[in-house]
């Protein structure tokens, strides 16, 4: 239900579980799969052994074969080259296949872990954030984190472990030279520290701006009888045009300070790399070293400043994931406003007493939505909740389906507080039919089944039978298997409405909510709507919310409120004879037609017949 038609404002929900980084927290979803990590972890292992045994065949073919005439060496040299690069890539091969199932492994575990966390959150989440924005997370930031488990981690382990085994090796061969070498590294430190933080934002901008256009292209499609009905076309295509436009500059100065990151790591590596080989062509004129010695020394110290450029690539895709990332652990952080207390109570047999006890209620402390409301309402009780737009009455139904929890006071059914009994439990027992019904892209069957699991075909018959809606089913050519949606039917808004009450009573609820159910619909519609709650409400405990006063005359209670309190109950006859009440106020108003002050003098004006009680 929306609550925001009761005009409160929407608390923010930041409590939180015990708190784990991102990064520790995502290593719990790579615990599964330790094995595999552990192997491909190996396999790295040896491809980087693989990669630094090259260099030293390298030296021993330019001093022993080239330099000292030892050709008959030429033939396990080129033989060696052959086997190291065919089992380097066999190896490559089926390494970056196992880390991409890992990848693509926990990335689905990632993503259906927060599918579930999504449906557990209150509504005070969605009040807060849009669709858009949770669509956004649920693709694309997931997406970008996929690419974090994948091939950045390749890089970023084969790198590091590369790096450890040529510091070694240098050291060992020439230490003024590796020397040389290291005064050159502190400057990609200078680099990451400079560049870090300005990516790092760049690209959490990139991503508040997507979910602002998401929601807006979200809301776009949803509404696109409301934007054409307006002539709104051309709006909205400029409004998207200037949103892009916006997100383009944001994506480009992030790409711009990405390559910056990276060409300025290249050009550390390409100083290094030139000053490495003059100081080693001296040393060789100089008998120090020998051709053999500098080419091998030049080649692993290209594995030290190559691995070292690329981990400042790989840095650039670890700020836009863990961007990313944190985005979607703010989500699985989020603790629900409405939680089951331990060993929540699952009751048996439901009969539908309701009583609110004093209640209050607000969507944030400061302003409340509803104050000091008690009800005691007898099972099989029709009541109608009566009053302008955002008084409250919604919010009332909310939370006697505990999507909120009351600030003060409390609710029970059948003398169990709502906040004692297990939510599938509470809302299994309360069947509820809206002004805006949702069907899904599913069978009718499907959809009228959606009340109830389990329901049976004879159930699921029965429950559209009671709706008014199964004599048209059965018109149709496949029945109840006709798919809604997309490559289905299209039907009528009383239809749908008749669909959406078969739904709510499929379970045979104890209680029923009904929330303005015949507000939009015409006559023939209403009349049909109207037979079918009457069927659906016998001997249950019922909530009617009505603007339209003539579909409630017959309620066993009528609950007027006004600003979040209630200001009247009784009977229908009774409240129409308080000349004074606000209730008869608007009874007289919808029920009485105004003289008209242009019509002619002979025309005669009657006043609209009033409905009898």
């Amino acid at each position: 239900m929306n609550s925001k038609d009761d005009g409160g404002s929407h608390r923010e929900t930041t409590r939180t579980h015990e708190q784990k980084s991102p990064a520790v927290w995502l290593i719990g979803f790579v615990k599964p799969y330790v094995g595999r990590v552990v192997l491909a972890i190996l396999l790295t292992l040896l491809i980087t052994v693989l990669n630094l045994i090259q260099p030293k065949l390298l030296q021993v073919f330019l001093d022993d074969v080239v330099g000292k005439s030892k050709w008959q060496w030429m033939w396990w040299i080129s033989s060696g080259l052959f086997v190291i690069y065919f089992t380097h890539g066999v190896i490559s091969y089926f390494n970056t296949q196992s880390i991409a199932r890992i990848g693509q492994s926990v990335i689905f575990d990632l993503r259906f872990q927060l599918y579930r966390k999504l449906q557990q959150l209150s509504l005070s989440f969605y009040d807060k954030m849009s669709t858009g924005a949770i669509v956004s997370r649920m693709m694309d930031d997931v997406i970008l984190v996929q690419q974090l488990l994948t091939g950045a981690t390749i890089n970023l382990v084969t790198d590091f472990l590369t790096l450890i085994f040529v510091v070694i090796i240098l050291f060992k061969m020439n230490w003024v030279m590796t020397l040389m070498v290291f005064a050159i590294l502190p400057l990609y430190g200078l680099n990451f520290r400079f560049f870090k933080s300005r990516i790092r934002q760049a690209h959490r901008n990139i991503r508040e701006k997507m979910d602002l256009i998401m929601g807006d292209l979200e809301e776009t499609i949803s509404g696109a009888m409301v934007v054409k009905s307006f002539s709104k076309e051309k709006h909205e295509s400029i409004e998207f045009v200037t949103s892009n436009r916006e997100a383009l500059n944001m994506n480009m100065k992030a790409a711009f300070l990405g390559m910056s990151f990276s060409s300025i790591g290249g050009l550390i590596s390409g100083v290094g790399a030139a000053v490495t080989l003059c100081y080693g062509a001296w040393e060789v004129i100089h008998g120090r070293l020998t051709v053999g010695e500098l080419t091998a020394f030049t080649a692993w110290a290209g594995y030290l400043y190559g691995p070292t450029a690329r981990l400042t690539e790989v840095i650039n895709t670890f700020q836009q994931a863990a961007t990313s990332l944190n985005r979607i652990h703010e989500i699985f952080m989020t603790m629900p406003d409405v939680k089951e207390i331990d060993n929540a109570i699952v009751p048996t047999n439901i009969k539908g007493h309701v009583v609110f006890d004093n209640v209050s209620f607000g969507y944030n402390p400061e302003q409340k939505v509803v104050s000091e409301i008690s009800l005691n309402i007898e099972p099989g009780t029709i009541v109608a909740l009566v009053g302008h737009t955002g008084c409250g009455k919604t919010t009332l139904t909310s939370l006697l389906l505990r999507f909120y929890d009351v600030t003060s006071g409390k609710i029970t059914i059948d003398q169990y507080d709502l906040r004692t009994l297990k939510l599938t439990a509470l809302r299994d027992r309360v069947g509820v039919v809206l002004q805006d019904p949702v069907l899904f892209n599913e069978s009718i069957r499907e959809n009228i089944r959606y009340g109830e699991n389990h329901a049976t075909d004879e159930q699921v018959i029965k429950a559209a039978k009671i709706a008014e809606i199964h004599d048209f089913i059965m018109t149709l050519k496949d029945g109840y298997d006709t798919r809604m949606g997309e490559g289905g039917i299209k039907l009528s808004v009383g239809e749908k409405q008749r669909l959406s009450i078969a739904r709510a009573v499929v379970g045979d609820p104890a209680i029923l909510i009904m929330d303005e159910a015949t507000s939009s619909l015409d006559s023939e519609s209403e009349a049909l709507i109207q037979k079918a709650l009457n069927n659906v409400m016998k001997n249950k405990t019922c909530f009617i919310i009505a603007h339209r006063l003539s579909t409630i005359v017959r309620a066993d209670l009528i609950v007027v409120m006004d600003k979040g309190r209630i200001i009247e109950t009784g009977k229908h006859k009774d409240l129409v004879k308080k000349s004074d009440g606000f209730y008869a106020r608007l009874y007289q108003q919808q029920f009485t037609v105004p003289l008209k002050p242009f019509q002619k003098v002979n025309q005669e004006i009657t006043a609209e017949e009033t409905p009898s009680p």
